[in-house]
């Protein structure tokens, strides 16, 4: 009997989404090799944003990790003889506290396309604050609008806005308030207020010291009050001249009665008891419907 071919038809690979560094690098087709190489021959990339917050505790931890096993390379360039990390700053620091052979993953890659994966990159760090972002977005956004920025890097156009109103914030406001502690919404919130009324500027500088407080701490919500007030001091009211009526006897005071929003308001500078209060009551009734009627 003839064996017959089977033939086994075979999905064809999906395509995954761009969601890591591993994605784009393979994206971009732009992967040359992946080596061991001396830490000493690598070396921060100037287009990467320069971190003001990184933790000593997370790199001192990343650093004993990477003395068992290194499963991540780190991206980079080579440069004349050396490596330019693109991505992977945390581990390239790491490696350098200890000085171990760093893996690296060699591209071939524009400008462009190494700050589109720094981008990429920066987006997933939980650990990296606005402002930080903020500088290196401005560096990056060129002659673009903020629109075609967060399109062309797929980011969050809202977000976006809110970070590039770093740059309408004085430099003088800047060195004095806690900026890598502050969000996008933040910058806008003093952006603004300093283009309503240039007063602000100096008021944010005077009150600045209210934020890093220690001992008595001060919310953002509560410091923005206290700078509207300062700028925008509340008109004082006039204090209400209070009527009040005096009844004496033998030029002795011995009660008063003045009015209220709803009626009368009557005191009596001596105790009685309940058939006189009874009594008083009736001839004070009787007294103001007199009045009230002309009589």
């Amino acid at each position: 009997m003839a064996s017959r071919a089977i033939q086994i038809r075979r999905k064809p690979k999906q395509k995954k989404l761009v969601k890591d560094i591993d994605d784009f690098v393979e994206s971009h087709n732009g992967l040359k090799s992946e080596l061991w190489a001396d830490v000493e021959d690598c070396f921060l990339s100037p287009l990467k944003t320069d971190r003001k917050n990184i933790s000593p505790e997370y790199i001192a931890g990343l650093a004993e990790d990477l003395k068992k096993r290194q499963i991540n390379a780190v991206v980079a360039r080579e440069y004349e003889g050396k490596y330019e990390v693109i991505a992977g700053e945390c581990r390239y620091r790491a490696a350098k506290s200890i000085n171990i052979k760093l893996l690296v993953r060699v591209v071939d890659w524009s400008d462009e396309e190494a700050i589109a994966t720094i981008i990429s990159e920066n987006e997933k760090r939980e650990d990296l604050c606005d402002y930080e972002k903020a500088l290196f977005y401005l560096d990056c956004k060129g002659s673009l609008s903020i629109r075609a920025f967060a399109e062309k890097h797929n980011l969050d156009r809202n977000y976006v806005n809110r970070l590039f109103k770093l740059e309408k914030i004085p430099s003088s406001v800047e060195s004095v308030f806690p900026m890598v502690d502050m969000s996008a919404s933040q910058f806008e919130e003093i952006a603004s207020r300093i283009k309503e009324n240039s007063y602000y500027e100096d008021v944010f500088v005077a009150l600045a010291p209210l934020l890093s407080q220690i001992e008595t701490p001060i919310t953002w919500k509560a410091f923005l009050a206290k700078v509207d007030r300062k700028v925008n001091p509340p008109e004082r009211q006039p204090k209400k001249k209070i009527e009040r009526y005096v009844f004496k006897a033998k030029d002795k005071e011995i009660g008063n009665i003045k009015p209220t929003e709803t009626g009368y308001s009557v005191t009596i500078k001596k105790k009685m008891n309940q058939k006189n209060t009874r009594r008083f009551s009736k001839s004070l009734r009787d007294c103001l419907k007199s009045f009230l009627n002309g009589s």
